[in-house]
């Protein structure tokens, strides 16, 4: 089951050259580790 959040999130990036990574998201007052990324649009 889906449900459809109207949350606003905080992302914390790196810039690197020609790459921006994601490392972290805060939603909920709750940090998360962003370890893996499964798709990178361009």
């Amino acid at each position: 089951m889906h449900e459809v959040l109207n949350d606003p999130i905080s992302i914390l990036v790196s810039f690197s050259e020609d790459k921006v990574l994601p490392l972290f998201f805060k939603w909920r007052n709750k940090k998360y580790k962003i370890e893996k990324l499964n798709l990178v649009h361009k």
